[in-house]
């Protein structure tokens, strides 16, 4: 039966042109011993480029294939199994043959349609429940200790196989005690419960779900401007980083002044520029394995460059629902505890996750608004967290006093830069300070936290100084009273589903626009007019965007692609001078 086994994991995981048994793989960081083993023993092997791809995901059909191979069932004719009755798989059909037997032998079944049809989901992701039945049962595990996990409950129905790896030193659990039934199993989480199954001297046959100490983790809000951007380095050596800042370049810089070289996970809270803004930098140039988000979609271009630069690198995606955890370092918990892909405001569609190594926890929000917060305050769940990430760079949309009060933290971070928002704005400083909690702010370096699982210890950054209570603003100037050209030219249109912005100089003097630009403030997108384009005195001109926009006569064509941001996006106007000559919200 082990042989048979084996021989199925083999051919799960190899290719037509695999590596020699020797290779290191460039793309494996975790579990790397683990992996060389299974290398050397000839059971996997990787891709011809060198690579592993520890995060791609074995699905249903793979799991049937393996289990018929272990039992030794090869070449199966269609007319000697029954026709499962499945809406979505047809005699013919690429794995058709297995999928049936395997129903008719009874260690697989179909799924359910809202409308009462069977479908089998053959592409469906592979659980780490469903790799527990499959290794409990092809190896015949003993039951021994009945171990427990706190999110499989008795009844559950993987709760047996479950526990029967565990008692084999193949699965600890994480470090809060939790499996994870539901999670998606890699190629990388694969190998690990291979390894363990293989060779004892990968197991904890504590069954603890920690191997030794806690470990260090490093948790560093990063210096990016005006934007978030969370580096975390697990105790396992993985990397995680939450967001990437509103510039590559700029993010860049900052992974660099912390020595990163790679990125195992991104993690993108939702799309706004100044969350996605670095994001394809980072997925092209750190190696990332795995990438997910909100599923929430935008239509400005940065967003563009990250979806391609997804589909260009072929790097593992998947967007986060509620629970989703999101780290496999067994010492540390990484939990998305909200995410909404539908919510009208982009914002409230964050992934708000929290990290906990040990006694310490993280609240890392995003840019998730007060209703988010009061549904978090009222679902019950555990939020008390050490250290607090400000939601919204400190905007008065977060950080409301009963949630504050929930999360009950010592220390703040807000994350900002230059902006002209007002942010961290003062109602939300000064709810801080009387709270009261250190407050940190990235404005200033970027801001570490290093946690050995029973405190913390803050590196570098300096702590926030509270300004003095803003004075009221003087009243705007008029436009023109200063007697100057700019004054005249004011933006009058903006439609952002049309993506038609309209620009008028209602003075009495011609203005060459050399050296103008036109600003998507969210989109984080630039237009710069013609050198020889002149605005005639009374005159106005039309800057298009999007697909089929064209040129004509007082149309100016920025680009085919879609700039505005259809939830709102305020439109500047700036001279050459830099100055913001007119702004429309």
């Amino acid at each position: 039966m082990k042989k048979l086994f084996v021989s199925t994991v083999t051919a799960s995981l190899l290719l037509a042109t695999p590596l020699s048994a020797d290779a290191a793989f460039r793309d494996v960081s975790m579990y790397a011993d683990e992996i060389d083993f299974l290398t050397g023993e000839g059971i996997i092997k990787g891709y011809d480029d060198g690579t592993f791809r520890p995060g791609n995901a074995l699905n249903r059909l793979q799991a049937v294939q393996m289990i018929l191979r272990e039992m030794g069932i090869m070449n199966i004719e269609e007319n000697e199994v029954l026709d499962p009755g499945f809406t979505d798989l047809r005699p013919g059909e690429y794995g058709y043959k297995e999928i049936a037997k395997a129903v008719e032998l009874g260690f697989i079944g179909g799924k359910t349609a809202e409308n009462g049809s069977r479908f089998f989901d053959a592409y469906g992701t592979l659980t780490r429940a469903q790799m527990a039945k499959i290794m409990a049962e092809g190896y015949d595990l003993s039951s021994g200790k009945d171990y427990s996990f706190r999110d499989v409950a008795n009844g559950h129905w993987a709760s047996e196989h479950i526990s029967r790896i565990a008692n084999a030193g193949v699965t600890t659990g994480y470090q809060d005690g939790s499996f994870k039934p539901e999670n998606k199993l890699q190629r990388q989480h694969f190998a690990l419960f291979m390894a363990r199954l293989l060779n004892e001297s990968f197991r904890d046959n504590g069954g603890s779900g920690q191997t030794g100490e806690l470990g260090e983790m490093d948790v560093t809000f990063l210096d990016v401007g005006q934007g978030d951007a969370i580096l975390i380095e697990h105790t396992n050596g993985e990397v995680t980083l939450v967001d990437a800042g509103r510039y590559g370049s700029v993010t860049e810089t900052a992974l660099q002044a912390e020595g990163v070289t790679r990125i195992d996970t991104l993690i993108i809270t939702h799309p706004d520029a100044d969350h996605v803004g670095g994001a394809a930098d980072v997925i092209r140039n750190y190696d990332v394995k795995e990438v997910f988000d909100s599923g929430q979609v935008h239509t400005t271009q940065v967003f563009e460059d990250y979806l391609g630069a997804i589909e260009d690198t072929g790097v593992f995606y998947s967007d986060v629902r509620v629970g989703d955890e999101l780290s496999d370092d067994v010492r540390t918990d990484l939990s998305a505890i909200a995410v909404d892909p539908e919510a009208s405001d982009m914002n409230d569609g964050s992934i708000v996750l929290k990290l906990t190594h040990g006694e310490m926890d993280f609240m890392l929000t995003g840019d998730a608004g007060i209703e988010v917060e009061e549904e978090l305050v009222e679902s019950g769940m555990d939020l008390e967290s050490e250290v607090l990430k400000v939601s919204h760079h400190g905007s008065n949309t977060g950080t409301s006093a009963a949630f504050l009060a929930a999360v009950d933290p010592d220390y703040a971070v807000l994350s900002f830069g230059d902006n002209s928002y007002g942010h961290p704005h003062d109602e939300v400083v000064q709810r801080l300070t009387q709270y009261p909690v250190d407050i940190y702010a990235t404005e200033d370096g970027s801001v570490i936290f290093t946690s050995d699982g029973d405190g913390l210890i803050v590196e570098k950054g300096g702590e926030f100084t509270v300004p003095e209570p803003t004075p009221e603003p003087e009243p705007e100037p008029v436009p023109g009273d200063d007697g100057d050209l700019s004054d005249d030219l004011r933006i009058t249109g903006k439609n952002l589903d049309t993506e038609v912005v309209t620009i008028e100089n209602q003075g009495s003097t011609d203005v060459s626009m050399s050296g103008w630009t036109l600003v998507s403030v969210e989109g984080n997108q630039t237009y710069t007019f013609p050198d020889d384009y002149v605005l005639s005195a009374g005159a106005s001109v039309q800057i298009v965007s999007g697909n089929g926009a064209t040129a004509g006569a007082n149309r100016l064509l920025w680009t085919g692609a879609y700039i505005w941001n259809n939830d709102g996006d305020a439109a500047q106007l700036i001279d050459p001078d830099g100055n913001v000559v007119h702004e429309l919200d």
